[in-house]
């Protein structure tokens, strides 16, 4: 199955069960187009600055910031599958799968949109979407401060790692989750 050929709207879906927090909201989850760009590496900048700033330096949030220029998001658009959710027609957060085999890059939500079950909602339709294309298994990697979510996603631990980006160097947990 190609990401190109898959929109949902979350009505369609058996993901229903998932608790929404947001009364009256039209949730669709589709594929990025690159006229979005702009919007989707505002929307992971303030991610990255209001939910990660208080771990990391200065230097790290920027180097951070700089993985995710429009023109970054673009190329990433043209890639790999790219995900937005839309919640009443505005892009409330994003989700990538790498090109060549299951990991899932760049979750982010907008940060007015957190604490209200929409993480869970994308990040269900993402399982499902790996499911559906008859992957046995996901990996990730992600911080110690949001492995929680992950782990509540049924991600097992496997290590920890130091990964540098422009010789900086950032402390990964890599995860993974076998369906």
């Amino acid at each position: 199955m190609q990401a190109n050929n898959h929109f949902l709207s979350i009505q369609n879906t058996n993901i229903m069960n998932t608790i929404i927090h947001i009364p009256k909201t039209h949730l669709v989850i589709r594929e990025a187009v690159s006229e979005e760009t702009a919007v989707i590496s505002s929307l992971i900048h303030r991610n990255v600055i209001q939910i990660h700033s208080a771990h990391y330096t200065k230097r790290q949030i920027q180097i951070w910031q700089n993985g995710y220029t429009e023109e970054t998001i673009k190329t990433q658009i043209e890639q790999r599958p790219v995900f937005v959710l839309e919640c009443n027609n505005v892009i409330c957060g994003t989700i990538q799968l790498a090109p060549q085999h299951p990991e899932i890059k760049g979750f982010y939500l907008d940060p007015d949109y957190t604490d209200k079950g929409l993480g869970n909602v994308l990040f269900d339709f993402l399982i499902s979407f790996l499911k559906r294309a008859n992957n046995i298994w996901v990996e990730l990697t992600c911080n110690q401060w949001t492995a929680p979510f992950y782990q509540k996603q049924k991600f097992k631990f496997i290590r920890k790692e130091i990964v540098c980006w422009q010789n900086e160097p950032f402390e990964e947990w890599s995860m993974r989750r076998t369906f």
